[in-house]
């Protein structure tokens, strides 16, 4: 075990230091201290290392190096004579915790360790000027010798292109909060391939080197009792923001797929839309993406129009490709989620033409109906005691209204089926 400055990061841990990304979040953080847990075991990697690595001549290590950052400055020596005993000190390392890295024993073709399952704390909520940062986010608990540490965010690593490439991660990163939403399984890198790979594609299944194509993306959805929505983009960009919105904020992370282009060459990729910035108008300037070749929430901005068909982020100022186009937004749904994006979208769309958009805005999000009667519990709404207290089905989709920044109404509908009834109605008291 070392404790370490932050400052010394380049020096010392070079495996993050040359991923710039991860080293600039982590600044803005301001992280000031990193300590370094030698011989973890990460279970996602150990069933890796037991299905592939350990089968190799190659003599893999089987244990991981788990980096653990503070915004809080302290020596290994004040560390080693207080931790296991000083209650002030333990609260204050659960105060300042940042989250950590885990460093795969294995290396890229550029002979640079892997960054395994990595959580870091999330940029601040409010912006300034009125703006927000949304995120997709659950609390996850970290034992560090006995102190319990919590960090809320979404789970990152980069691919390795052997057990696991972008699409592989993609769905890795997505099961975390699936897990948290429906309860589905979370499985590792390598047990994700082998079941996507059920659906034939053109390449070997392992090494997999060519990652996974749509087909078999929901192959494995529907193989742990999930539906796909897949969404087309490229005739339909006016879409993309209200896809967002409408599942990002009930915490569901979009699998994005995206063409990368360089002059004649052309790639394909895979990523998690994990947020987005508003400004006070509701409009979107930014999306956070878990992208295993950039890092999490690494900000991405319309190239091209405001629509963000095309993005803008690392990819594009390194020079590496030229254009970055969306093609298809694939959402992992709970089989119960019966009323697609694709059916309500237009009764949205009917809705909010209705009004004068320069006074009104209107905003779909799917939701529970739990969470949706602990939000209505604080406000003020006509028939409150007879809304709070009927029937309403688990989930259900939300069409808000409102006008000169004050909520007026939601027209709430039914997400388990495809039925003509009109919304129920909550008209709000201001």
């Amino acid at each position: 075990m070392e404790v370490l400055p932050f400052s010394k990061m380049p020096a010392d841990l070079k495996y993050i230091s040359e991923n710039d990304y991860l080293f600039g979040y982590l600044n803005d953080l301001n992280a000031k201290t990193v300590i370094v847990e030698d011989d973890y075991i990460d279970k996602d990697y150990l069933i890796d290392y037991s299905n592939f690595y350990a089968r190799s001549f190659k003599p893999y290590k089987k244990n991981t190096i788990r980096l653990h950052f503070f915004n809080y400055e302290f020596t290994k020596e004040y560390f080693d004579d207080n931790f296991h005993s000083n209650k002030e000190f333990q609260d204050k390392i659960k105060e300042f915790y940042l989250g950590f890295v885990v460093i795969k024993p294995i290396e890229n073709n550029k002979y640079n360790k892997i960054i395994g399952r990595t959580l870091l704390k999330v940029y601040p909520f409010n912006a300034g000027n009125g703006c927000e940062r949304h995120y997709i986010k659950f609390e996850h608990r970290v034992s560090l010798y006995g102190i319990k540490l919590t960090v809320e965010s979404l789970p990152y690593q980069m691919q390795d292109t052997i057990v696991a490439a972008c699409a592989t991660t993609a769905i890795w990163t997505t099961l975390a909060a699936l897990n948290s939403l429906f309860g589905t399984v979370k499985q590792s890198p390598f047990e994700i391939t082998q079941t996507s790979v059920r659906f034939p594609g053109y390449e070997r299944n392992f090494p997999n080197t060519g990652g996974l194509n749509i087909f078999q993306i929901k192959e494995y959805f529907n193989s742990i009792g999930l539906e796909i929505e897949n969404i087309s983009v490229k005739k339909h960009p006016d879409v993309i923001l209200d896809v967002i919105k409408a599942y990002n904020d009930y915490q569901l992370p979009i699998i994005a797929t995206i063409k990368l282009e360089k002059e004649k060459y052309t790639a394909y990729h895979a990523v998690v839309i994990s947020g987005y910035r508003c400004e006070s108008t509701g409009e979107i300037t930014e999306l956070y993406l878990h992208d295993d070749g950039i890092g999490p929430y690494c900000k991405t901005f319309p190239a091209k129009d405001k629509h963000f068909l095309y993005w803008k982020n690392k990819w594009i100022d390194s020079g590496k490709y030229d254009s970055l186009q969306v093609e298809n937004l694939l959402i992992p749904l709970y089989p119960k989620i019966r009323y697609p994006f694709g059916i309500i979208h237009p009764v949205f769309l009917k809705m909010k033409n209705l009004t004068d958009p320069t006074k009104s805005k209107h905003r779909l999000f799917l939701t529970e109906v739990n969470k949706y009667k602990e939000y209505l519990l604080d406000k003020s709404f006509i028939n409150k005691k007879e809304i709070l207290t009927s029937s309403f089905p688990k989930y259900i989709w939300i069409i808000r209204h409102e006008q000169d920044g004050i909520i007026k109404s939601d027209s709430v509908i039914d997400a388990t089926t495809l039925s003509d009834d009109p919304p129920r109605r909550v008209i709000y008291l201001n």
